[in-house]
């Protein structure tokens, strides 16, 4: 494992329409999947992924950071938290708003702080909600 700074990887300031990940590169030994550091603009698109992200993430439009494999896996294990979060509307639609804003969002570079990768895939996110942190709709 190795690590590169920041400012070698990615931009080496953060901004909108950039993304600090994108697609799935491996996974863990406990099957969860890695995503690949990305550094780059947002993507595109096709139109049925794009029907996709609007059904389920209806803050999300136009370019993306994600693929449809991340999109499918963000589906997959949010979709394990309704049942609980079913009974309040405004908890589920703030928690849902927040995955898929940290997968998929076009400013993922203004609240993704990717440090350090290991074999070219992405291991840890430090994820930092502050002032340019994308908008929670209630």
């Amino acid at each position: 494992m190795f690590s590169i700074s920041f400012p070698f990887l990615y931009r080496e300031r953060p901004s909108e329409n950039y993304c600090a990940m994108y697609d799935i590169c491996g996974k863990r030994c406990d099957d969860k999947v890695l995503n690949c550091p990305y550094g780059s603009p947002t993507v595109k698109p096709d139109d049925l992924l794009s029907s996709k992200i609007q059904s389920f993430c209806p803050t999300i439009t136009g370019n993306v950071c994600c693929t449809e494999a991340q999109f499918d896996t963000l589906k997959t294990q949010v979709q394990q938290a309704i049942p609980f979060l079913v009974g309040c509307p405004a908890c589920l639609r703030k928690f849902l708003n927040l995955f898929c804003e940290l997968t998929c969002s076009p400013n993922q570079s203004l609240f993704i702080n990717v440090t350090s990768v290991g074999k070219l895939i992405l291991a840890t996110v430090p994820d930092h909600v502050n002032n340019t942190s994308p908008t929670i709709v209630s």
